[in-house]
C-alpha cells in the first residue's frame, strides 16, 4: 500500500511527464501551421510573427524627412560584397552536381494561381489573380514565359520590380492616448483541425512515465 508521500511523488512524476509530451505537441502544433500558413499566406505568417509595439509619446515625424529617409535608401545603387570568399565558395561549388533542368507546364501555373489571393494588390501589370484564375487560357502562355526567363537566365524586370505607397500617418494619428498600431498586433491564427483532442492523447490507463511519444493525428494534407 502506497504511503501519501509515494502517491504524491508518483503524480507529481505523472504531472512532469504530461507538461513535457503537451509542450512537444504545442511546439510541433505551431510548426505545422506556420508551415502550413507560409504556403497559403506569407504575409499574414509574418504579421503573425511580428510582437505588438505602442507607438512613442514624441513628437510625429516630419513627412518630408520620411520621405527623404526612403528615398535615399530605395535610390541608392546596389554595390555587392564580391570579398575573397565568393571565389573560394564558388571553387568549392564547382564539383556539385547541377540539378536536372525545371520544366514549367500549365498546369504548374494554375495550380500557383488557384492558391493565390484573389485581390492581392498587383504588380506592375495591374492583373489580380481573379483573372488569370477564370482566363485558363493564360496558363500556357505564361508558362512559356517563365520558361524562357528559367532558360535564358535573364528576368525581365516586371518580375522584379515592386511598388511602394508611402502614406506617413497625420498628426492626430500620433497624438492618441495608448495608442497601438493595429497592424502590428499580433494576429490570433485559427486555423481549426489542430486542437488537442482527448482521442489524440492516450488514455491514462495505457500510459507510462516511459512512454515519452506524443501520439499525433494526421490530417489528408500532411502528406
Amino acid at each position: 500500500m502506497q504511503t501519501l508521500t509515494e502517491r504524491i511523488d508518483h503524480l507529481k512524476q505523472r504531472i512532469a511527464a504530461w507538461g513535457k509530451r503537451i509542450r512537444r505537441y504545442t511546439e510541433r502544433s505551431t510548426r505545422f501551421n506556420q508551415n502550413r500558413l507560409f504556403q497559403s499566406d506569407q504575409k499574414r505568417l509574418y504579421k503573425s510573427l511580428e510582437r505588438p509595439m505602442v507607438s512613442g509619446t514624441g513628437p510625429a515625424p516630419n513627412q518630408a524627412d520620411t520621405v527623404a529617409f526612403w528615398r535615399s535608401l530605395w535610390s541608392e545603387p546596389v554595390n555587392h560584397n564580391e570579398g575573397p570568399w565568393t571565389k573560394v565558395v564558388a571553387s568549392q561549388c564547382a564539383g556539385i552536381t547541377p540539378m536536372d533542368p525545371v520544366i514549367i507546364t500549365p498546369d504548374d501555373v494554375a495550380e500557383a494561381v488557384r492558391r493565390a489571393p484573389n485581390w492581392k494588390s498587383p504588380g506592375l501589370d495591374g492583373l489580380h489573380h481573379y483573372w488569370l484564375k477564370g482566363f485558363m487560357v493564360c496558363n500556357a502562355v505564361l508558362a512559356r514565359q517563365f520558361q524562357e526567363a528559367l532558360n535564358q537566365k535573364l528576368l525581365p524586370s516586371l518580375f522584379t520590380t515592386g511598388i511602394t505607397h508611402l502614406v506617413p500617418k497625420d498628426q492626430e494619428y500620433w497624438e492618441k492616448d495608448g495608442l497601438v498600431d493595429d497592424v502590428l498586433q499580433q494576429l490570433v491564427i485559427d486555423l481549426g483541425g489542430e486542437e488537442s483532442s482527448d482521442s489524440e492523447i492516450e488514455s491514462e490507463e495505457e500510459d507510462s512515465l516511459d512512454h515519452d511519444i506524443v501520439p499525433i493525428i494526421y490530417s489528408e494534407d500532411e502528406f
